[in-house]
């Protein structure tokens, strides 16, 4: 196949560089107030949004109807589903790939979890709280989390 580069071709390739290097506003920012970031991120991604105004209300009120449907004692819930989950006859097909307990190759050395614990007993896994797989309360706080239309996650309702 023949290489050819002409103007055809250059045009092309500069348009394709200003959209790669330029990103599109969508709203000017009205006056002096201040501006709220809201970040989304997990181990494989991050996601940020710049607000102003009335829309910085939303999150807020979000976290409150979380709280109000699920209950004070979400501590509480976490700590029952991870307590369930941790019991031998659970724990192996929760610990997907050894995700939560490091196998030794030795079989006289023990296992090590790596599960730490919190000052109010719940346990996380890379300094994040964790929920596990197949408890209600994954479901139950999944589905709190992204059935609102003002989501961070997009797919609701």
């Amino acid at each position: 196949i023949k290489f050819e580069w002409g103007d055809k071709q250059e045009e092309a390739f500069q348009v394709i560089k200003q959209k790669l290097c330029s990103a599109p506003i969508l709203v000017l920012p009205e006056g002096s107030e201040d501006f709220v970031v809201y970040c989304d991120a997990s181990i494989k991604g991050f996601g940020a949004v710049l607000m102003q105004k009335e829309k910085e209300r939303i999150k807020p009120l979000r976290v409150r109807a979380l709280v109000m449907t699920i209950g004070l004692d979400l501590p509480r819930k976490i700590l029952e589903a991870q307590t369930k989950e941790r019991k031998p006859e659970n724990l192996k097909s929760e610990d997907v790939g050894g995700m939560l307990i490091e196998n030794s190759k030795d079989p006289e050395k023990p296992r090590k979890e790596k599960l730490e614990p919190r000052a109010d007993g719940t346990l996380c896994l890379y300094n994040r709280s964790w929920l596990p797989c197949y408890s209600e309360l994954r479901t139950l706080i999944m589905h709190e989390s992204h059935k609102s239309k003002y989501s961070v996650h997009p797919g609701s309702d």
